[in-house]
């Protein structure tokens, strides 16, 4: 991962990283993948698979079944910039993302399937700050009520609770 233009902070690593649970639990195991090559488009990056495992169980497992390769096929037809799948990557190593109106879709279905908590709340966060709260289309409401059904229950519920809350108003 290049992250040569942002200084990461271990503190901001820490607050994107699950701590309820141990990451001891990797150090006896004889088949963790410490290290996990990304594939995204050509392009192929070594990455920590203990940063990717304590974020995500689904990542854990098919990088587990894959021999520490990781692939977003699921993300095929949903994504149509490797640039939007990098960043999701680089985020759960401790980087910022820039969400924009263009690429929310891909990081919330990203967050939700691979159930990247940290990730999930950033985007339903930015939907509610800068759509929901700012006023918002009716085209964009019926948007975001689709996007909806593509996700799972709890980011589902949240996300249609956001907008539910505009009619509210």
């Amino acid at each position: 991962l290049n992250f040569q233009n942002e200084r990461l902070h271990f503190s901001d690593v820490l607050n994107k990283i699950s701590l309820d649970k141990d990451f001891t639990r990797f150090i006896n195991d004889p088949t963790f993948h410490y290290k996990v090559t990304v594939c995204i488009g050509e392009e192929r990056i070594l990455c920590s698979g203990v940063l990717l495992a304590q974020q995500s169980s689904v990542l854990k497992q098919k990088f587990r079944e894959d021999c520490g390769v990781l692939i977003f096929e699921d993300m095929i037809g949903v994504c149509n910039s490797d640039a939007v799948l990098h960043e999701c990557v680089r985020f759960m190593h401790g980087a910022s993302i820039s969400i924009t109106p263009t690429n929310i879709e891909v990081i919330l279905k990203f967050g939700s399937w691979y159930k990247v908590k940290a990730l999930t709340e950033t985007a339903l966060n930015w939907i509610h700050d800068q759509h929901l709260c700012n006023g918002v289309s009716v085209i964009n409401v019926l948007h975001y009520i689709k996007l909806s059904n593509c996700l799972h229950s709890e980011e589902c519920t949240k996300l249609k609770q956001n907008v539910f809350f505009i009619f509210r108003k």
